[in-house]
């Protein structure tokens, strides 16, 4: 990186490279945000917007020079990436091309404080917890349609095409479709497949397990084991939907969804909490602290707070 460079720039050249840390990715939400926001932006402090969108659009389209040539797709967003295209990465790494423009680029999309979505171009639609990120294969729709969720949780509505099967790749494992939807979480060496709708075959190194809708698939990084189970009633893959109701759901369950949802994390300090039914409405337009405000009138004997971005529940 040249001297003089603007700490974002940094920031993205670090993010290509996947050695950003969890702060210098917040970093990169609260750029967004100022920039989306014309009030929140003060040029005294973080440069001028104008100057500084070019040099962001050039420091990306260098990172690009440098890989293989390599076959583009134009992508359409169905609600619409938090970020300003100008600027192409705050949120998400996302080039914004014209269908003609068959170009040389591996696209790669992520979240910031919020849940997104992009649908690709074989209609597939895709909703990104927030704090997730996820890539597409130069050749993506060619003979096959691969992706790689990088980081955190993605409800996949595939497209249903026989002739090219879907494979999202998700730390260890492999996830094979041909058109169907499902659920797909990933911490760190553990992953989770929950299907929705159709049938999903999930392969780790050694292990394949075929699973159908209610049924769920758990690969343990640590012993490297993949294991099904059938669900009994699992809202894991709706949490995407605008407006949520859920329930007699596991107060789990709704932290799980409240997690892909608004980007915090929860702390419990009695697992058995976990268990507590309950039921919430979460609205399109609904509010963390509303949420929380929720919980504890329904549960009563629980307190549950907000610090920052971790949710501890006593």
């Amino acid at each position: 990186m040249k001297q003089g460079s603007h700490i974002l720039e940094v920031l993205i050249d670090k993010f290509f490279k996947k050695r950003t840390t969890v702060k210098e990715e917040k970093l990169l939400d609260d750029f967004s945000e100022a920039y989306r926001t014309e009030e929140a932006w003060d040029n005294a402090v973080l440069g001028d917007k104008d100057e500084l969108s070019n040099r962001m659009f050039e420091t990306i389209s260098n990172q690009i020079e440098h890989e293989e040539p390599k076959v583009i797709q134009h992508y359409a967003l169905q609600w619409g990436m938090s970020i300003a295209a100008s600027i192409v990465l705050l949120i998400g790494v996302f080039l914004w091309l014209d269908s003609d423009e068959v170009e040389s680029q591996t696209m790669m999309f992520a979240s910031g404080k919020q849940m997104d979505s992009v649908r690709l171009v074989d209609g597939t639609m895709i909703y990104l917890g927030a704090h997730s990120a996820l890539s597409c294969a130069p050749d993506f729709n060619s003979k096959t349609r691969q992706v790689t969720l990088i980081r955190g949780n993605a409800f996949f509505d595939v497209a249903r095409n026989p002739q090219k099967p879907f494979v999202i790749s998700s730390g260890q494992i492999k996830t094979t479709v041909l058109g169907t939807s499902f659920n797909i979480d990933l911490k760190e060496d553990n992953c989770t497949v929950t299907v929705h709708t159709g049938k999903v075959n999930v392969k780790s190194q050694d292990q394949s397990v075929d699973l159908i809708p209610n049924q769920e698939a758990y690969f343990a990084g640590a012993t490297s084991s993949l294991s099904k189970k059938t669900l009994t009633n699992s809202h894991m893959t709706r949490w995407y939907r605008r407006d949520l109701q859920l329930e007699n759901t596991s107060l789990g369950e709704v932290l799980s969804v409240i997690e892909y949802k608004f980007g915090v994390k929860a702390q419990v300090k009695n697992q058995e909490d976990l268990k507590t039914p309950v039921t919430v409405f979460i609205s399109h337009d609904a509010t963390l602290s509303s949420v929380i405000e929720q919980l504890n009138y329904i549960t009563g004997n629980l307190k549950i707070e907000m610090y920052e971005e971790i949710i501890t529940v006593k």
